[in-house]
């Protein structure tokens, strides 16, 4: 049997004030890679000269499963990155081509750890705007469930690239039982599957209202299209099939917490003083702990 419905009258719309807030969302994501190579062997990616990015990555590579394809090298060992030819293991945090002596050949043979920064050329961010109930939008009336749930904002970033193979959209969407718009499934290692889930509502794409899974569908592939990403709000029932764990916190928890621990860092508040508890013998424990009487078997009591 489905939940109570209650009914709020002139409730505010939710969307109302959320489209006066500004949404940060980012434009990039840079990531620092470590991986430990032999000296002078190879790291089994092909590199486009023109911008840096990478077109093939071997598996057999140290970066496989590291490294994209698509991605911009920036820099290796806080080095700028300018030739193909620097991909050959160096000495940690030194410059390609001045790694200088090593005093013997076992030493060569140690692996070493090489840093690169990239920029990733796909990417997901999700960001949870704020916990509220269902709400069901009828003709005239709006009904709220009593079931809470999340909202996400979610920013799927995927440019086209022309001879590089990206990776994957990866979701697919259905209609629930309300006819809302929810994702049906997502293809691991998808760029969609990083914080999407089955039976996630969508409510808006780039802030604009969807009712059909086809005008999602054609929305989504448009925005990709145009600006190689997509904003998406995401609703996601607490305790429902598609559910997740989350660290993030309102803003005013985040302040009041950020507070304290500036005050316990300052000394402001002392810790209290540890408190005894002192619980009385009952008789039940009392008679646990004396001494049992020695009883005689019936093997001695025959002797």
């Amino acid at each position: 049997t489905p939940p109570s419905s209650i009914k709020f009258k002139d409730e505010p719309s939710f969307f109302e004030t959320h489209d006066q807030k500004p949404i940060h969302l980012p434009d990039r994501f840079v990531e620092t890679i470590s991986v430990r190579v032999s000296p002078g062997r190879r790291l089994g990616i092909n590199i486009r000269k023109c911008d840096n990015r990478a077109t093939l990555i071997d598996p057999t590579s140290p970066l496989f499963n590291k490294m994209c394809t698509g991605d911009i090298i920036l820099k290796i060992n806080n080095c700028s990155f300018h030739s193909s030819e620097w991909l050959h293991a160096v000495a940690p945090l030194s410059a390609p081509g001045n790694q200088g002596s090593r005093e013997s050949e076992e030493e060569e043979k140690k692996e070493v750890i090489m840093k690169i920064l990239v920029e990733r050329a796909v990417f997901s961010f999700s960001r949870l705007e704020n916990t509220t109930l269902e709400r069901l939008d009828l003709n005239k009336s709006t009904l709220y469930t009593g079931r809470p749930l999340k909202r996400y904002t979610v920013l799927i970033r995927r440019p086209f690239l022309p001879g590089i193979e990206l990776a994957p959209l990866g979701i697919s969407l259905r209609y629930d039982s309300r006819e809302r718009v929810t994702i049906a499934s997502t293809v691991p290692g998808s760029v969609g599957s990083t914080h999407l889930r089955p039976w996630d509502i969508i409510k808006r794409v780039n802030k604009e209202p969807v009712n059909t899974k086809t005008m999602c569908a054609f929305m989504i592939l448009r925005s990709l299209r145009e600006t190689e990403q997509v904003v998406l709000t995401v609703e996601v029932l607490d305790g429902g099939p598609s559910s997740r764990d989350t660290m993030e916190m309102p803003a005013d928890v985040v302040k009041i917490c950020a507070d304290h621990i500036a005050a316990l860092k300052a000394g402001r508040i002392k810790s209290a003083p540890p408190i005894t508890v002192v619980r009385p013998i009952t008789a039940a424990a009392a008679a646990s702990n004396s001494p049992k009487k020695e009883t005689k078997t019936e093997k001695d009591s025959k002797n």
